[in-house]
């Protein structure tokens, strides 16, 4: 519920690249109850809260691409700021990982992460996925584009819980390279997720 109030497609918005429009569809909420709610919102948010709501979303996911390793979630405090970061877990134990990249920025990485992801949902592959999809559960192949569509635009609306769920699903693993990343995707979860919202 937090998150529909929370969101501004229901007010009739959509975002792109960061900035906010006015939309093409219907506000579903009216704008001044919303605006209501974000103010109570805003009094009730608590450093407690933001603590408990900032999970590492590709934990368990994120490999060394050097030496195989699970990357661990780490942070540290500098002058009452939390920074987080995942390290090579070989690192982390015994200083004998050779990968130059031992140590990432969380924040920077799963940003990268979303990106990514993101993109790979608009190939072809997964069009044709959700072409054959719509078929085989006889649901409406726009109705389902359209509910990708609308995942990209409101992702950063989900709560961090949401979010490394949905990662979970649509993620086998993460290698980090030198050179970048490889995401190896999982199409059943992505099915799972497709069908969940175009429910």
């Amino acid at each position: 519920m937090r998150r529909i109030l929370e969101n501004p497609y229901y007010k009739g918005y959509v975002t792109h690249k960061g900035e906010l429009y006015e939309g093409q569809h219907e506000a579903i909420i009216v704008e001044e109850i919303l605006s209501k709610v974000q103010e109570i919102f805003a009094k009730n948010k608590s450093t407690k809260h933001q603590k408990k709501s900032s999970p590492y979303p590709l934990k368990g996911l994120l490999k060394c691409g050097i030496c195989g390793a699970t990357m661990t979630p780490t942070s540290c405090n500098n002058h009452g700021l939390k920074y987080r970061y995942y390290t090579c877990n070989t690192h982390f134990r015994s200083n004998n990982c050779n990968s130059p990249i031992r140590n990432v920025s969380a924040e920077g990485l799963e940003a990268r992460v979303i990106d990514e992801v993101l993109f790979k949902l608009k190939s072809l592959e997964v069009m044709l996925k959700i072409q054959k999809l719509a078929k085989e559960n006889a649901v409406d192949e726009k109705q389902l584009r359209s509910s990708l569509e609308n995942l990209a635009e409101t992702w950063k609306y989900l709560y961090p819980q949401e979010q490394s769920r949905i990662m979970r699903l649509l993620i086998n693993f993460i290698e980090l390279r030198e050179n970048g990343l490889n995401i190896q995707m999982n199409m059943n979860g992505f099915n799972t997720l497709l069908l969940g919202l175009g429910a």
